[in-house]
């Protein structure tokens, strides 16, 4: 598959791709081929471990849901959250005052929130990201922007490791070698992460929030028909 051989040669040099001209048919069939594939794998090597490997099922079992009502659930899943996780890892790879301004500012509400330096709502952690948009614009230095253009293979992998690996975060680990899990569990996202970054770049931010609404919609109606069951 020459998506396949794309990417490859993309993860070697992020640098070097140069825009599309596919039409939007044609990475929309490639995107969606190429996603169900690795959705499709990584939950037969899941399941496969889970009903193998009980400290495994243990973690995967422990994956905390958003809980609410459906609507409140939907809006966050598909919407809402692909949004917010483009604008902060994916916007600021075509680099400029503005996206690095906006990237910079989301991950920071992120990680102060991981690290419990935040504890408000969601919505107000939204508030918070856009007033640190607007400031980080406004006191940010060009040199930073041309310092990441420098380093942008550097900062792209930041940015796909980052995504990834924030997805462990989901899950609980009740003994220290359950964190020799991690890599499993987020090597969907790496691959999702990695495709979304190329077309980021190949094309430009919508495509890569569009597809990336279209892959939480399917997981999260899968996730709906499963638990009807």
């Amino acid at each position: 598959m020459k998506l396949i051989s794309d990417l490859l040669l993309f993860l070697k040099n992020p640098k070097n791709l140069k825009k599309g001209e596919a039409k939007f048919i044609t990475d929309f069939k490639n995107f969606v081929i190429y996603d169900l594939t690795i959705t499709f794998l990584w939950a037969f090597a899941v399941g496969m471990l889970t009903v193998t490997f009980v400290d495994f099922a243990m973690v995967f079992k422990s994956k905390k849901s958003l809980g609410g009502n459906f609507t409140h659930a939907f809006l966050i899943i598909v919407f809402i959250g692909p949004i917010i996780e483009e604008l902060a890892f994916r916007f600021s790879l075509k680099v400029n005052k503005l996206t690095v301004a906006v990237s910079l500012s989301v991950q920071l509400i992120f990680y102060l929130h991981i690290l419990k330096f935040i504890d408000v709502g969601f919505y107000v952690r939204i508030i918070l990201m856009v007033v640190c948009s607007f400031i980080l614009y406004f006191t940010i230095s060009s040199r930073l922007s041309l310092f990441l253009k420098k380093k942008f293979n550097y900062y792209l992998y930041y940015n796909l490791f980052a995504f990834g690996f924030l997805h462990a975060l989901n899950f609980s680990y009740f003994e220290v070698f359950h964190y020799l899990f991690i890599p499993i569990l987020v090597s969907v996202q790496l691959l999702f992460g990695l495709y979304l970054s190329y077309i980021r770049i190949r094309r430009n931010i919508s495509y890569a929030i569009g597809f990336h609404i279209f892959h939480n919609a399917l997981i999260f109606g899968w996730g709906q028909l499963m638990s009807s069951y």
